[in-house]
């Protein structure tokens, strides 16, 4: 049976691929790995930016004129790459990839094929969510943090710690990075 998460993609699938008969994990399995191939394009279009600094920090700057309002934060997500009205609500976007992240983190299981790679990528989206909230204000924060801290209990249950830190950081430290310290429960 095809879990409810995939059901809306079979139909798509199957008018794709009527020779393939996939169902089950095998399908599972299938969706995950087009997941993060979606996820990785996706990805290489935002971080690689035609633009050079020197043009976004112009852009900036002509935005700041037209008298658009530019937060740290707005600021943050546009030499990140993502254009003025994407940069707004970027934040949002951070907090709905964390939360998406946990639900598969809950539904992984050390024995899944992948599933370190699955879980690698996961605690990328909170390494993300931990540098954007770096130049979040009060008011961005009020928007949000309910959320994060529902994603972050969840995260810790499905997981346990460990002392031994994922790199996504350099140097990082326990107490502040403490998603990078834990793993899949067994």
């Amino acid at each position: 049976m095809i879990c409810n998460k995939w059901k809306s993609t079979w139909p798509l699938f199957h008018s794709l691929y009527p020779n393939i008969n996939i169902s089950g994990k095998s399908f599972h399995l299938y969706c995950l790995i087009w997941r993060n191939i979606f996820r990785l394009l996706t990805l290489i279009a935002l971080t690689s930016s035609p633009m050079s600094k020197y043009s976004i920090k112009q852009e900036l700057q002509r935005l700041s004129e037209q008298g658009n309002e530019i937060s740290a934060l707005t600021r943050f997500f546009i030499l990140e790459g993502y254009s003025y009205d994407q940069a707004k609500e970027s934040l949002e976007a951070y907090v709905s990839w964390w939360e998406e992240s946990v639900a598969y983190i809950e539904q992984s299981s050390v024995n899944d094929i992948g599933s370190s790679e699955e879980y690698d990528h996961d605690l990328w989206a909170r390494s993300e969510l931990f540098k954007a909230l770096q130049y979040a204000s009060e008011d961005d924060l009020s928007k949000v943090k309910k959320r994060i801290s529902l994603a972050d209990q969840r995260f810790i249950n499905a997981t346990e710690q460990t002392h031994i830190a994922d790199d996504h950081i350099d140097n990082p430290d326990m107490e502040l990075h403490w998603w990078l310290f834990r793993k899949l429960k067994k």
